[in-house]
């Protein structure tokens, strides 16, 4: 008995030494979060336990607002700061409450600084915004959705220090000095010639979007032009909507080195020195802004740039406080991304590799027995470093072809070698109709080695993944105009992939397939092969 009692004696000692160890803690915050001597005057309150002896916060940390109902739940925390939370470093999962109990936000800490996902909701439960952190800065692109369930892409560039640093590439003359401050992208232009900034943004220029940029003119000559440019490709391509501060803007493309003004004039919407630029495309309409007022509405055109961004020009500085884009994220139509041509009867196709890069669904389309066909595709294998992929038609109802009636060439083609392409380039343009385009082979190496043929057949968006036949009606190569638009300085220059690597991609594949060797059309006129080929040669669209 008295062993039990001494040690009933000693474990209430340990446990009253322990209590003693370790303390509760609660401390009152105001509604900045900071620090609050006088719990009348305080918004929050948060409680948590204090070990002494580690000089650790032990467990959770729980926030209430000061009317006693639940704010945040954190796992841990390594350091709370008494005057000012935002000193406080937090560790792992953390999640809050609005005051009727449903969910404020979810997030996580690692090291005190947010990592990962920062999903907010809406008072009823329904998400508003998904952010991305790394290290504590929060990515320029987040998604945002209205209260009645529309999905939004956003995107929102302003120099600050708490943002991930997004690349940005600059052209300029000398003596231009650009810097990051508190409001924005400073640019001091000593010099009196051009300065352009862009970044990538992601945008489907299929679809509906925006951009906007605000803009505060400092000092300078006055019909100084600064604004927005986009589809940006190289100073040779892209778009541009600038303005200067006494009141005239000009809208204009510059296309392979020409200027082409589209729309120009005054306007009184236009300020002294603060200016909000926004371009908006909706359908194959667009409209141009000034401070919120319409100055311009008429047709978008396409462009092979994506990249966005601004310009100025003169003696001056201009102060860009950001950049900013949106586009709705609906259940997107299909989208045309380029070309492909039968290789098995069964229904399996080549394209290249960027044609169907980042793909949710595939759909083929062509013309059989004259009539319209669409089948769902997929992709059988990609080869992204010879920009070549694989398809099959997935779909009950395609029937197999009895014949391919064109050969498939293993072996390489001589310069000189007259060839024509087949393919459905800019079907918004040019409609959902096979287009022929012919020249010869310039070159069997070049800027991507032994992989191309350098050609001098016209190629353009679009003709990616379609067929490069010889005159005989032979398969020599696959059009590829993504390579083709690096070099556009170089004229009436594209490229092929060449059959054979084709072939190559074909024999690692888990299936055999029967590649054609139907030589029966070489006899056959320059039109007659044309028709024949058009029955086999598809257009790829894509939803991402």
């Amino acid at each position: 008995m008295k062993r039990l009692l001494l040690f009933i004696s000693l474990s209430l000692f340990t446990l009253a030494a322990f209590s003693q160890r370790q303390e509760r803690v609660q401390i009152y915050y105001d509604e900045n979060w900071k620090g609050s001597s006088s719990p009348s005057k305080a918004a929050f309150y948060r409680v948590f336990m204090y070990d002494h002896q580690s000089g650790k916060i032990v467990g959770k940390v729980i926030d209430y607002y000061v009317t006693g109902q639940m704010y945040s739940e954190i796992e841990g925390a390594l350091y709370i700061d008494t005057n000012d939370d935002s000193k406080s470093i937090f560790t792992g999962y953390r999640r809050g409450f609005y005051t009727n109990g449903n969910k404020l936000y979810e997030c996580e800490y690692k090291n005190g600084k947010l990592q990962g996902s920062y999903l907010v909701y809406y008072p009823d439960g329904k998400p508003y915004r998904l952010s991305i952190y790394s290290n504590g800065k929060r990515d320029q692109v987040y998604l945002e959705w209205n209260k009645d369930g529309t999905l939004f892409c956003r995107y929102y560039e302003n120099f600050s220090s708490d943002m991930v640093i997004r690349e940005w590439v600059s052209w300029n003359d000398y003596n231009i000095t650009t810097g990051k401050t508190k409001e924005g992208l400073l640019v001091k232009n000593r010099s009196g010639g051009g300065y352009g900034s862009v970044t990538e943004i992601p945008l489907d220029f299929e679809g509906t979007f925006s951009i906007r940029t605000d803009i505060d003119f400092k000092k300078g000559n006055r019909r100084d032009l600064h604004g927005l440019i986009w589809g940006f490709e190289d100073w040779n391509n892209f778009r541009y909507f600038l303005i200067d501060v006494k009141g005239a803007y000009i809208i204009g493309a510059t296309i392979k080195g020409e200027d082409y003004p589209i729309r120009s004039g005054d306007s009184r919407f236009i300020n002294k020195n603060r200016n909000t630029l926004s371009f908006i495309r909706y359908g194959r309409k667009c409209d141009y802004l000034i401070n919120g007022q319409k100055v311009f509405s008429g047709d978008f055109y396409e462009y092979d740039g994506y990249l966005y961004g601004f310009y100025t020009a003169g003696k001056n500085e201009v102060l860009f406080k950001n950049l900013v884009a949106w586009q709705p994220i609906t259940e997107r139509d299909w989208h045309p991304t380029g070309s492909g041509i039968f290789i098995d009867n069964r229904g399996y196709i080549a394209t290249n590799h960027h044609v169907i890069k980042d793909a949710r669904e595939i759909q083929v389309q062509f013309i059989r027995d004259g009539q319209l066909q669409k089948f769902k595709a997929e992709v059988v294998k990609s080869d992204s470093q010879n920009d070549l992929a694989v398809l099959k038609i997935v779909d009950n109802s395609f029937k197999p072809f009895v014949n391919i009636p064109y050969n498939f060439k293993t072996t390489e083609s001589d310069v000189g070698t007259s060839v024509f392409a087949l393919g459905y380039p800019k079907v918004y343009l040019l409609g959902e109709e096979v287009k022929f385009t012919e020249g010869s082979i310039s070159s069997r190496t070049g800027a991507y080695g032994s992989l191309c043929y350098q050609l001098s057949v016209p190629l353009q968006p679009g003709n990616s993944g379609g067929p490069l036949f010889d005159s005989d009606g032979n398969l020599v190569g696959i059009n590829t105009f993504k390579l083709s638009h690096i070099y556009p300085d170089l004229e009436n220059v594209t490229f092929a992939v060449k059959s054979s690597y084709l072939k190559s991609l074909v024999e690692t594949l888990p299936m055999s397939l029967m590649l054609p060797s139907d030589k029966t059309i070489a006899n056959k006129t320059k039109t007659e092969k044309i028709k024949i080929l058009t029955d086999y040669v598809v257009q790829i669209n894509t939803k991402k």
